[in-house]
């Protein structure tokens, strides 16, 4: 099986409205022309049944800054924006890696709940439900470093973001790279 992503275009390559679609179920053809000793040939797949789901996205956002003690600071934005399908048991995670101290004051979220175990370093965002009403959710947290290491490359791990279609009943599954340094 093979899980593949493609963006839906028109013949002008200019995206479509995801809002005329009437069933989430689409179909495909894949065709082939060649020619070979001077005869055009051409071979075409069987049709290939697609689900369309939601146009799901993850944006990240690190504003790198230094604090009065001279400490690296950074101030993580995670975005979702969703606006075709209905989305829950949503749930984003990472580690947090080096030597950082989380700043409580920075929290801003528009849904949901989230943990932050300092001592496994992990963090997790989880959302029940996101209506197409509410097309951006976000998660604003700081980190700052107390102290840095000059062989370490990552502040977090890939950040890896799973929710559920509710219209086509498909999970879907998303990674970031995280955040460098």
């Amino acid at each position: 099986m093979i899980d593949l992503s493609i963006p839906l275009k028109d013949k002008d390559n200019k995206n479509v409205d995801l809002s005329k679609f009437t069933s989430y179920l689409s179909s495909a053809v894949a065709e082939i022309k060649y020619e070979s000793g001077g005869v055009g040939h051409t071979v075409a797949t069987n049709p290939i049944t697609m689900t369309v789901n939601s146009d799901f996205t993850f944006e990240l956002r690190d504003e790198v800054s230094e604090n009065q003690e001279n400490k690296t600071l950074h101030k993580v934005t995670w975005l979702l924006n969703n606006s075709f399908h209905e989305m829950s048991n949503i749930e984003l995670s990472a580690d947090i890696y080096g030597d950082v101290s989380w700043q409580d004051e920075l929290v801003e979220k528009s849904a949901g709940e989230f943990t932050f175990d300092a001592d496994k370093k992990k963090l997790t965002w989880k959302i029940n439900q996101m209506p197409i009403s509410q097309d951006i959710n976000y998660f604003k947290f700081g980190l700052l470093l107390n102290s840095e290491n000059p062989t370490q490359t990552n502040l977090t791990s890939k950040i890896s973001i799973k929710a559920h279609d509710n219209i086509t009943g498909q999970d879907i599954t998303l990674s970031n790279n995280g955040i460098g340094l």
